[in-house]
């Protein structure tokens, strides 16, 4: 299976009050993402992972992320992208921050 980088978090990139750790980053996307009660255009999803539409366009043809047809348009629903993201990030991290809290 072919490992695929979704984005590179880097918080001194990111204009915030206080500085936020990765994970809480990850959260802030995965709770953008459940927000939403319609699906999502590929465009859409490039913006919030930081990627280029075409990257999305690549992961979708080759089945390594959750998407549906709408006649010739892919469209990703929110619930099975954020499932899908939140199993994708390094559980590493999601231990150390257990430990933390």
């Amino acid at each position: 299976m072919t490992e695929v980088q979704i984005r590179n978090i880097n918080c001194t990139e990111r204009r915030f009050d206080s500085p936020r750790t990765e994970w809480e980053l990850f959260m802030t996307i995965i709770e953008q993402i459940e927000k939403r009660s319609s699906a999502l255009k590929a465009g859409e999803v490039a913006k919030l992972l930081e990627v280029t539409p075409q990257h999305i366009y690549f992961l979708a043809a080759q089945s390594l992320i959750p998407c549906f047809r709408v006649g010739g348009a892919i469209r990703f629903d929110p619930q099975e992208l954020a499932t899908w993201l939140k199993s994708r990030y390094p559980k590493s991290v999601r231990r150390g921050r257990s430990q933390a809290a």
